[in-house]
């Protein structure tokens, strides 16, 4: 068997120190200043009640609605799909997306993401278009930015949500994280 040499010390450096320029660029890109969205994902709920009371067997029809507001009025809301007829426990596929206002990354602003979980029963007694969707619960979380400016990333780890109109409590997890808007190279990833 054929063994390939190690580069050079010189090599070995020069590989080393376009790497650590390489990450500092994504730094920069990352946690710099210019525009970003909030990334939502691997959204996850355990223990939810039968929302349908019944009829659809111990199930619910849950969509998660994901709200972004500021102490300065800013205001932005996005929904998961309805999962129908989910069991207990149900992982949505969505990654969700909200731009940040540049203030609330910048640390002049306290950003609020209120995460709620509905049952959907949009088709509700027979009649379409019928809006009577049960919220089963929600929480609300800070996001400061002030002691990290431009940085903003982690995960809420089976929060407890106290049941809406006598449904019992269940968890929810998801993870957030700051995304810039201009994209890293490819040969970067």
């Amino acid at each position: 068997a054929s063994v390939t040499p190690a580069p050079p010390p010189c090599q070995r450096q020069a590989q080393a120190e376009h790497e650590a320029a390489r990450q500092r660029e994504i730094r920069k890109i990352k946690y710099g200043p210019g525009p970003k969205i909030l990334r939502i994902s691997g959204i996850q709920c355990e223990n939810l009640p039968d929302a349908d009371k019944g009829m659809g067997g111990g199930t619910s029809d849950p969509f998660v609605v994901v709200e972004l507001t500021t102490d300065q009025g800013d205001r932005e809301e996005v929904r998961t799909q309805t999962i129908m007829n989910a069991p207990r426990s149900v992982r949505f596929p969505d990654v969700l997306e909200l731009p940040l206002p540049d203030k609330l990354m910048r640390g002049k602003c306290i950003g609020t993401l209120v995460v709620r979980v509905w049952d959907d029963d949009s088709v509700a007694d027979g009649m379409e278009g019928v809006n009577a969707n049960d919220l089963m619960g929600q929480n609300a979380y800070k996001l400061n930015c002030r002691l990290t400016p431009h940085k903003l990333e982690g995960h809420i780890d089976r929060a407890t949500y106290a049941g809406m109109g006598g449904l019992y409590a269940f968890r929810v997890s998801f993870r957030y994280e700051a995304v810039p808007v201009a994209k890293l190279p490819e040969s970067w990833a």
